[in-house]
C-alpha cells in the first residue's frame, strides 16, 4: 500500500502549526531527538510522541505519512545547516510536500543528484545508475547492489591508503606539528562528508552516536532491519564513503602542499565548515524542489 503524505489523520496545517509553535517557543534545537520538552526537526514534528519501541522516523511515517527515510534525511540536513537556516528548515520541508503526495520517488531522485552532482565519483555514478533503473521500473538485484558496494569500498580504501602515505611523508620531513594540524582538518572534513551529510532510513541512534555520526547510524539501522534492501544500503553508503575519503585525501594533499602554520590550519578548518554548510544548503534546496514536484 502506497504511503501518502498528510493522510494519516493529521493535516498539513496541523503539522505546520505544531512545528511553528515549537520554533517560536525556542524548543527547536540541535543534538537531541526530544528531551525536556525540546527537540530536533523530527522530535518537534511529532512533539516527542511515539509508541513503545518505535523509532523517531517511523513515528513520522505513521503519524503524517512521510516515509521514514525522508524524515531521516530531513533530520540530517537540519543538523548540518547553520542555526538560522536550521530554525526555518522543518517548516520549509514540511510545507513543500503537497497533501496526498506519493513521495516514493523522491529518495531515488535525491540519491542520483547527490552521488553524481553534489558529491560526484565513479563509484557513486555506478550506484546512481542502479537508482535510475529503479525509477524506470527495472529494480536491480541484491547481487547488483552488492557489486556496486564492493567497488565503492575498494575506492574508499585506496583513498585512505593515499592519505596515510601523505601523513607519513609529512612526518618524515620533520613537520610533525603541521601534520597533526593537517590531520585534524582532514578528519573534520571526513567526519562531515562521511558521517553527517549522508542521510538514511529510519533508526534509533543513541544520543551520543547521533552527535558523532547520526546519518551513518540511521542508514545502517535501516539496512539491518530490511534485509531485502541491504545491498542497496551498502552500495549507497560505500559510494558516499569513497567520495568522502577522496575528498579527505585531496584536502590533506592541498594542505600539506600549501599550508605550514597553525593559522593556516585554522583557515582550512573554517573553509571546511563553510563548505560543509554550503553543501547542506544545496541539499535542502534540492529536497524541497523534489518534494514540491511530487504528485499530490
Amino acid at each position: 500500500m502506497t504511503m501518502l503524505a498528510y493522510t494519516q489523520g493529521t493535516t498539513k496545517d496541523q503539522v505546520l502549526a505544531r512545528v511553528r509553535r515549537h520554533r517560536e517557543a525556542d524548543r527547536l534545537i540541535h543534538g537531541v531527538y526530544w528531551e525536556n520538552g525540546r527537540g530536533c526537526a523530527v522530535g518537534c514534528t511529532v512533539s516527542g510522541r511515539r509508541r513503545a519501541g518505535e523509532g523517531w522516523y517511523d513515528a513520522v511515517a505513521r503519524q503524517i505519512g512521510i516515509p521514514a527515510h525522508l524524515a531521516a534525511l530531513e533530520d540530517a540536513i537540519f543538523e548540518g545547516l547553520p542555526n538560522g537556516d536550521a530554525q526555518a528548515w522543518p517548516e520549509r520541508f514540511l510545507g513543500a510536500i503537497p497533501e496526498g503526495a506519493d513521495l516514493s520517488r523522491v529518495w531515488p531522485q535525491f540519491a542520483i543528484w547527490l552521488l553524481t552532482e553534489e558529491t560526484p565519483s565513479a563509484s557513486g555514478e555506478a550506484v546512481a545508475a542502479l537508482y535510475r533503473r529503479r525509477l524506470a521500473g527495472d529494480e536491480p538485484t541484491d547481487a547488483e547492489w552488492s557489486r556496486a558496494a564492493r567497488a565503492a569500498r575498494a575506492a574508499r580504501e585506496a583513498s585512505a591508503a593515499r592519505e596515510a602515505s601523505a601523513a607519513w611523508a609529512a612526518g618524515e620531513a620533520g613537520e610533525a606539528s603541521e601534520a597533526s594540524a593537517a590531520s585534524a582538518a582532514s578528519a573534520a572534513w571526513a567526519a562531515w562528508a562521511a558521517r553527517e551529510a549522508w542521510a538514511a532510513r529510519a533508526a534509533r541512534a543513541a544520543r551520543e552516536a547521533r552527535a558523532a555520526g547520526a546519518a551513518r547510524e540511521a542508514w545502517e539501522a535501516w539496512a539491518a532491519g530490511e534485509a531485502s534492501a541491504a545491498g542497496e544500503a551498502s552500495a549507497a553508503w560505500e559510494a558516499w564513503e569513497a567520495w568522502a575519503a577522496g575528498e579527505a585525501s585531496a584536502a590533506w594533499a592541498a594542505w600539506a602542499a600549501r599550508e605550514a602554520s597553525a593559522a593556516s590550519a585554522a583557515s582550512a578548518a573554517w573553509a571546511a565548515r563553510a563548505a560543509r554548510e554550503a553543501s547542506f544548503t544545496r541539499q535542502a534546496d534540492k529536497l524541497v524542489e523534489l518534494c514540491r514536484a511530487a504528485n499530490g
